[in-house]
C-alpha cells in the first residue's frame, strides 16, 4: 500500500469499477484518460463525488503491473463531471509502464473499501468501438475490422509491410499486424497478435484478404507450443522476395514469449513490473503462394535473439526487423550480404537504440554489428529520444543511395512519435537529412504514444471500459484519426506515379477517449520525398 493522496490507503481495484461502501453500491465516475503518464495527474478527471460520500477521495492509480499490489494515488483535479464507467481493471503502457486504474482513499482514517462487481450492475459498460477513431480520415486507408465478431484484427492494427505489384501478381500487397479482442489482455499492450493480409489494385483503396488462419489471418503466433519464443503475440517485420522472381517470399518477424520479463523500478513506472510478451526476438517464415499462407523457417527457431546478458544493449527485447531490398537491375546490382536492422529499447540511456546485422547465405543466419546502428537526434530534433521502425530502401532518384525512413521518438515523453528521413551511400552509415520530420501526427498533435501504444484491444480485452470517458460538449472539432502518433512506414516509389508511397500506422483518441489505431498512407510530389502529403482516402 501506498500513500500518493495526502492520507488514508487504497486498495487494488482489479476486480471492477463499483465499489461497495457501508452495504451501499456506487458507481466510480471517470473522465476521459490521458494513459502513459508516470508522475503526476493523471488525465483530465473529475469524480462524480455524489456517488461517493465525502468520506471518500477520488483518484487514479499509476502504478506497474506487479502482483504486490502497491498503488499510488494521484488525486483527480477539479474541471468537469463526466459520464463514464470506470476502469474495469489495470491498463499497461510498454513504453513507460504506467499502470491505470480508478480508486479511492478514505479521509477519515478509515480502511477503504475493496473493489467488486455488485450482484446487479447500476449501470451498463460503455462499449468501446474499437478501431474507430474520432474526426478527420484524410490518409487512412484501413482500420481495424470493429464489431466483426471472431476476426483476428478487430480491436488494433498496425505494422503495415507493402509490396507494389512485380511479375508475379497485379495487385499491392500489404501484410499488417493485428489484435482481437479474445487476445489475452495481460501482455504488452501492442497492436500485434497475428499477420493479415489486404490486396489493392492501386496502393490506395484495400480490400481484405480471408487467410486459413486464426480469425482471418495468414499468418498466426505458435498458440499450441506454451513454450515458444512466439507462442504470444506476432508482428510483421520485412517480406522479401527471392532474386529469381519465382514468387517465393519471406517474412521476417518478431515475436513475444509468455515468459514474464522482469523491468527495473525507474525505467517505465516508478516500481519494478513484470512483463508478459515484452522478451521478443525475429524469426522467418516462406510463402509460396503470393504470402496468402507462410511455413516457419528453421524449424520454428528464431533468426536473431536477444542480447546475452543485462549488460548488453539490446538485452531486452530485438523486433520489428527490417530487411533491406536489394538494389534492381539498373541500381547498382545487388551485394552478397543481406542487411538486417531492428529496434530495442536501451535500458541505461533511456532511449530507442536500432542494431544491424548481417548475413551471407541468403538470409538463414545473421550476425550482429556489436553496437548500435544510429544514435539519437540532438536536443529537440524529432528523434532526440532514439528510432524505432524504419524502412530502408534504394532511392531511384539520380545520384542513387539508400533512404531510411524512420520513426522518431522524442525524449523524456511518450509525445511524438514521427517520421523522419536519413540517407546513406552504403545502407550502412547514415547522414541526417533535417532534424524535423516528414510526416508528424496531424494537425501537429504532440501528445502521441510510441509504438507500443495502449489500444483499443485492451479496452476491448476487459470488457470494454478500460477507457472510459465522453465529449465534454464544448464543441470543438474532434481530431483526426492520426493526431496522436505516426510511426511503423513501409515506402514504396511507385514509378508508374512518380511519387513515393509512404504507408504508416496513426494513433488517434476514441470516441470514449482511448487510443484506436490505423493504416493511413501519404504521397510526395514527384520523387521529392520531404514533400509528404496524407490521401484523400475517404473514411476507410
Amino acid at each position: 500500500m501506498a500513500d500518493g493522496g495526502g492520507g488514508g490507503s487504497v486498495s487494488n481495484g482489479s476486480d471492477g469499477g463499483v465499489g461497495h461502501v457501508g452495504g451501499g453500491w456506487f458507481v466510480m465516475r471517470v473522465c476521459r484518460l490521458q494513459l502513459g503518464c508516470v508522475t503526476g495527474v493523471v488525465g483530465d478527471c473529475q469524480t462524480d463525488t455524489t456517488s461517493l460520500g465525502p468520506t471518500f477521495r477520488p483518484g487514479f492509480i499509476s502504478t506497474p503491473l506487479t502482483s504486490t499490489g502497491r498503488l499510488l494515488l494521484h488525486p483527480c483535479p477539479p474541471g468537469r463531471v463526466v459520464c463514464a464507467r470506470s476502469l474495469r481493471r489495470a491498463v499497461m503502457s510498454p513504453a513507460t509502464g504506467a499502470m491505470l486504474t480508478m480508486a479511492v482513499s478514505r479521509t477519515d482514517g478509515r480502511p477503504p473499501p475493496r473493489f467488486r462487481p455488485p450482484p446487479t450492475p447500476t449501470e451498463a459498460p460503455i462499449a468501446v468501438p474499437a478501431g474507430v477513431p474520432l474526426g478527420a480520415t484524410a490518409g487512412r486507408v484501413l482500420a481495424a475490422a470493429a464489431n466483426a465478431a471472431g476476426v483476428f484484427d478487430d480491436a488494433a492494427i498496425g505494422g503495415p509491410v507493402v509490396l507494389p505489384p512485380d511479375g508475379t501478381t497485379s495487385e499491392w500487397r500489404m501484410w499488417y499486424n493485428g489484435r482481437s479482442t479474445g487476445d489475452d489482455a495481460d501482455r504488452v499492450p501492442l497492436p500485434t497478435g497475428a499477420i493479415g493480409l489486404a490486396v489493392s489494385l492501386d496502393g490506395v483503396a484495400w480490400r481484405r484478404v480471408a487467410g486459413d488462419a486464426r480469425g482471418g489471418a495468414v499468418f498466426d503466433r505458435a498458440a499450441d507450443a506454451p513454450g515458444a519464443w512466439d507462442h504470444l503475440h506476432i508482428g510483421a517485420g520485412s517480406v522479401v522476395a527471392d532474386a529469381d522472381g519465382g514468387g517465393r517470399l519471406t517474412l521476417y518477424y518478431f515475436g513475444g514469449s509468455a515468459e514474464a520479463v522482469p523491468v527495473a523500478a525507474g525505467v517505465w513506472a516508478p516500481d519494478a513490473l513484470t512483463v508478459r510478451g515484452l522478451r521478443m526476438r525475429v524469426g522467418a517464415a516462406v510463402s509460396n503462394d503470393g504470402g496468402r499462407s507462410w511455413t516457419r523457417a528453421g524449424g520454428g527457431e528464431p533468426v536473431l535473439d536477444v542480447g546475452v546478458g543485462d549488460d548488453e544493449w539490446d538485452a531486452l527485447y530485438v523486433g520489428w526487423p527490417h530487411v533491406r531490398a536489394p538494389k534492381r537491375e539498373g541500381g547498382g546490382g545487388g551485394a552478397a550480404t543481406a542487411h538486417l536492422t531492428y529496434h530495442t529499447y536501451h535500458v541505461p540511456s533511456r532511449t530507442y537504440r536500432v542494431g544491424a546485422a548481417t548475413s551471407t547465405d541468403g538470409g538463414v543466419s545473421w550476425t550482429k554489428v556489436p553496437h548500435p546502428a544510429l544514435a539519437p537526434g540532438p536536443p529537440g530534433a524529432f528523434d532526440d529520444g532514439g528510432h524505432g521502425t524504419r524502412c530502408v530502401i534504394w532511392d531511384p532518384a539520380e545520384g542513387g543511395g539508400y533512404l531510411m525512413f524512420v520513426e522518431g521518438v522524442r525524449a523524456g515523453t511518450t509525445a511524438g512519435h514521427s517520421i523522419g528521413v536519413l540517407t546513406s551511400a552504403d545502407g550502412v552509415t547514415w547522414t541526417r537529412t533535417s532534424d524535423a520530420a516528414v510526416l508528424a501526427p496531424a494537425g501537429g498533435g504532440g501528445g502521441g504514444r510510441p509504438l507500443a501504444a495502449e489500444t483499443a484491444a485492451v479496452a476491448a480485452a476487459n470488457g470494454g471500459g478500460a477507457y472510459g470517458g465522453c465529449d465534454d460538449g464544448g464543441g470543438a472539432a474532434a481530431p483526426a484519426w492520426d493526431s496522436v502518433s505516426v510511426g511503423c512506414p513501409s515506402a514504396v516509389f511507385d514509378a508508374d506515379a512518380g511519387h513515393w508511397k509512404v504507408y504508416y500506422v496513426g494513433f488517434g483518441p476514441t470516441p470514449a477517449g482511448g487510443m484506436a489505431s490505423g493504416i493511413g498512407l501519404a504521397v510526395s510530389d514527384g520523387a521529392d520525398w520531404s514533400t509528404l502529403r496524407r490521401v484523400d482516402a475517404g473514411a476507410a
